[in-house]
């Protein structure tokens, strides 16, 4: 059932997206500054947490049916978009689209050949596609895997745990997402070490669970203008804490 409100929330986060990728020169100093308050610090975790809102268990605890259903709405639909793009990456640099100066994830744009083409091919079948125009398809990969995990550790869980009542089943899935962003979060900012999706789908997990928790379990309703100041309120604090 569609939701008036999150329709909203996710064009306001799409919408900070593009205006983060533009190089957008933003007003603002260090009590109020827009660009962390506006664009980074939530325009993309926001999508992830908004997707475990309408999560139910009754589908997560049946994983191939579960886990079909998202190949045909996500992962066929990454290929549906990705491919053809593939088989046009020769002539968008012909026809001026691309440009051999364009640079991304470090490597700048060149004419493919058949290896070439194969290998991106492949990438983009086992979620590491990276092509200049599609490079927020990695939202998508990521989702796709960070739901898929979601419905196979609550089943494992359940399997595993078939004494546990409610509390305790729901507080050990929660330590276990949560000690998967723990780790992510450890590999890049302690130790510098990113796995492109890997640890983007590890927080993805935690960020869906939440998402889940707040809504499905907690009930919580975002119709409370006492919520809504303290919510901002937070914001702007972590905004200017990370703005220095």
């Amino acid at each position: 059932m569609r939701q008036t409100w999150v329709d909203i929330a996710k064009g306001i986060a799409i919408i900070a997206v593009v205006l983060g990728h533009i190089s957008y020169n933003w007003p603002g100093g260090k009590l109020l500054p827009l660009d962390i308050l506006l664009v980074w610090l939530w325009h993309v975790p926001v999508f992830f947490m908004i997707g475990g809102f309408f999560l139910k268990d009754e589908k997560l605890l049946r994983p191939k049916t579960f886990i079909w259903g998202k190949i045909k709405s996500l992962f066929l639909l990454i290929l549906y978009i990705y491919i053809p793009v593939l088989f046009l990456h020769n002539l968008f640099l012909h026809i001026g689209f691309y440009d051999l100066s364009i640079e991304y994830y470090g490597k700048y744009v060149t004419e493919w050949g058949m290896m070439d083409f194969c290998k991106h091919l492949l990438a983009s079948l086992f979620f590491a596609g990276r092509e200049p125009i599609l490079g927020a398809m990695w939202f998508v990969y990521v989702l796709f895997m960070a739901l898929c995990i979601i419905s196979v550790v609550s089943w494992s869980l359940k399997k595993i745990g078939r004494r546990w009542d409610e509390r305790a089943y729901e507080l050990i899935r929660g330590l276990v997402f949560l000690s998967f962003a723990i780790f992510a979060c450890s590999l890049t900012h302690l130790f510098n070490f990113t796995i492109p999706r890997f640890n983007n789908t590890l927080v993805a997990v935690w960020l869906i669970y939440v998402g889940m928790l707040v809504v499905q379990k907690a009930k919580f309703q975002f119709n409370n203008s006492i919520v809504a100041f303290a919510g901002g309120l937070i914001a702007w604090h972590s905004a200017t804490c990370r703005g220095g």
